[in-house]
């Protein structure tokens, strides 16, 4: 199966939207931490860290697919062809679970 240059960015733009949700849920750990724990403790100098690794990672991760999102946007066609094959599978895929059904 090859897939066209928008279905690879779409999976791309999906998979860095999956990783900022990961991001998220660390800093919200690290941030947790932080809160909990002595301010001269070796896990609160951690969190803080943790937290400032996360926050450069996060903005880069943005960054790349705010570049993804407008590389789309630059992909019309592309977007056309993928909708009309989604549209298709899906129609394919009704078809065979209603005949499974049956």
């Amino acid at each position: 199966m090859t897939r066209s240059a928008y279905e690879i960015a779409a999976t791309g733009l999906t998979d860095l939207c999956t990783i900022q949700e990961a991001f998220n849920e660390l800093q919200a750990l690290f941030v947790f931490l932080q809160e909990r724990v002595p301010e001269e403790s070796f896990v609160n100098a951690t969190a803080q860290l943790g937290i400032a690794v996360i926050e450069g990672w996060s903005e880069k991760a943005w960054q790349w697919a705010e570049c993804m999102d407008n590389e789309l946007d630059d992909l019309p066609e592309e977007q056309e062809v993928c909708y009309a094959k989604m549209k298709r599978l899906c129609a394919m895929r009704a078809t065979h679970l209603a005949r499974a059904e049956q």
